[in-house]
């Protein structure tokens, strides 16, 4: 008896025609998947996917990309700048942006960690890239990665606890999750492709499965490999077969580019729907001009605003004074209340000082180890403590001229005061 003629209309559909003859037959799942495909009338399982994968969904959606670059000869001098830029990519999906990311998740998900969700359909760089190839390479996996969610459901791995380590060849590797079995997934691009017989035995010892497909992956297609690794032999089946359906899908996909002016801010479609105006991006401050008693420092990246400190430097002596002190309510073993506050206006101090004191043939000391320890003072209770930063409290007020930057770091240390004044009542 000739086997019975099936007709798929669709990868999914051939799936689960190949579940019933392999319980038919007794064979494997991937040669009834060959099975499936020959009575539904193809060569075997490759000449099903070429045809049964072109979209049965249009992209009647769009994504766009935007990445700011500025390129310099010294990174740390804006001088030295030779050349800026925006581009922005149109990137088709068959689904709304906000179905794939959310500002909260671009934190946890590969390649796009970088971004922001500027407007629904719209995402944008948080800082500018270093150069123009920089920007085209930001994008480019970032597209990519957005393409790859799409195509599997896979979303990136919240948790660092959770991430699956390949086993070998690991390199570029990202880590991802699939919302449906909850199973972690991992995602290795190494440049090498060859898979040793102690690498496939490796797979079997440490309870893995690995996906090999002709997708050329996110991070450097052509030049890279892409292995996918997880625990579920039934979620790495079918992220092949989805894979293998990108593979034909992006045939339709045609991203459009847009290069534009540095100033000149991109509007997306979902923006203006929206009626908002877009704020302007942060950028740093000019370096050496007063503002209101404070001076700009920080980066000189575009996306990032400056930091602020007093104009007028605090005298050293006093910095000495007060350095060992907040070191040792930072860094002490011991647990207390003021611990977060005090390391804020450490941190903060420990800049602060470097700016206000250039190293010097007339400076006897390095102003870096004023604040780094090591640790001279100890602490037994919280009055103690409170002693101790009342004193620093005492000699920031009376080192500093008033200004923000003080009235920030005094309402710190006002915060961690009140805290201990708390535990002793």
């Amino acid at each position: 008896m000739s086997p019975t003629a099936i007709h798929p209309t669709s990868l999914a559909s051939l799936k689960r025609h190949a579940k019933s003859i392999g319980r038919e037959l007794g064979i494997a799942h991937h040669e009834a998947l060959d099975e499936a495909a020959r009575r539904a009338g193809f060569k075997d399982l490759r000449d099903a996917q070429e045809h049964l994968a072109k979209p049965a969904v249009p992209f009647e959606h769009s994504a766009f990309l935007t990445a700011y670059w500025e390129e310099r000869t010294d990174l740390l001098d804006e001088s030295t700048k030779i050349g800026c830029g925006r581009l922005t990519l149109q990137l088709p999906l068959r689904m709304p942006l906000g179905e794939l990311v959310s500002e909260v998740s671009l934190e946890n998900t590969p390649y796009l960690r970088g971004f922001i969700l500027e407007a629904s359909d719209h995402l944008e760089t948080r800082l500018d890239c270093c150069s123009e190839d920089d920007a085209y390479t930001a994008l480019g996996r970032a597209a990519r990665a957005l393409l790859f969610m799409a195509g599997t459901g896979l979303a990136g791995e919240p948790s660092i606890e959770r991430e699956l380590r390949a086993p070998f060849l690991s390199d570029h590797c990202s880590y991802w999750y699939d919302p449906e079995t909850k199973e972690p997934v991992t995602l290795s691009e190494p440049y090498s492709n060859y898979i040793s017989d102690s690498d496939r035995d490796s797979l079997k010892w440490s309870d893995l499965h690995l996906a090999e497909t002709s997708w050329k992956g996110i991070y450097s297609p052509g030049r890279a490999h892409p292995l996918i690794f997880s625990r579920s032999e039934d979620l790495i089946q079918r992220l092949e077969q989805q894979l293998s359906a990108m593979v034909e899908s992006y045939k339709w996909v045609k991203p459009g580019i847009d290069t534009g002016s540095y100033a000149a801010q991109f509007y997306s479609p979902g923006r203006r729907a929206s009626g908002i105006e877009r704020t302007p991006r942060p950028m740093p401050s000019p370096l050496g001009v007063v503002r209101n008693g404070s001076l700009p420092y920080g980066s000189r990246t575009g996306g990032e605003a400056s930091l602020w400190r007093p104009a007028e430097p605090m005298p050293l002596a006093f910095h000495m004074q007060i350095g060992p002190i907040l070191y040792a309510l930072t860094y002490s073993q011991d647990e207390h209340p003021a611990k977060k506050l005090a390391y804020e206006a450490w941190s903060d101090l420990s800049q602060w000082v470097c700016h206000e004191y250039l190293p010097s043939e007339d400076l006897n000391i390095d102003t870096i180890s004023v604040y780094e320890g090591p640790l001279l003072l100890h602490y037994d209770d919280n009055q103690q403590r409170l002693s101790a930063l009342s004193k620093v409290i005492e000699l920031l007020d009376s080192g500093y001229r008033d200004c923000s930057p003080k009235r920030e770091i005094l309402k710190t240390l006002g915060r961690a005061e009140a805290l201990l004044r708390k535990q002793l009542s």
